[in-house]
């Protein structure tokens, strides 16, 4: 009977301390979920905003090229204008 008393007793005495390192092993598992939620949070951010502003950039040269393009002469843009077809057709002088 003593036995099972003193293995009784040993085990009321580390009962608290198992509990302890229960709700303290729970404590740190929460905080570093929180703490790696809020990296990956602002990674996420960060990502997007780079994104944003590389589309914007883009965003930015595309509307400057054609800015340039409709201000440009034809002949300046390496001839892209209206297509008549071969020289000797323009000057009416067929061969026939």
């Amino acid at each position: 009977m003593k036995t099972k008393s003193l293995l009784l007793l040993a085990v009321l005495v580390a009962l608290p301390f198992l509990s302890t390192n229960g709700q303290i092993g729970n404590l740190i598992k929460n905080k570093a979920s929180k703490v790696l939620g809020n990296v990956t949070r602002a990674a996420e951010k960060e990502t997007e905003q780079e994104i944003d502003s590389i589309a914007q950039a883009k965003a930015e040269q595309e509307a400057e090229a054609a800015a340039r393009r409709q201000t440009e002469p034809a002949d300046e843009r390496g001839g892209q204008g209206l297509n008549l077809g071969p020289p000797d057709f323009q000057s009416g002088a067929a061969t026939g």
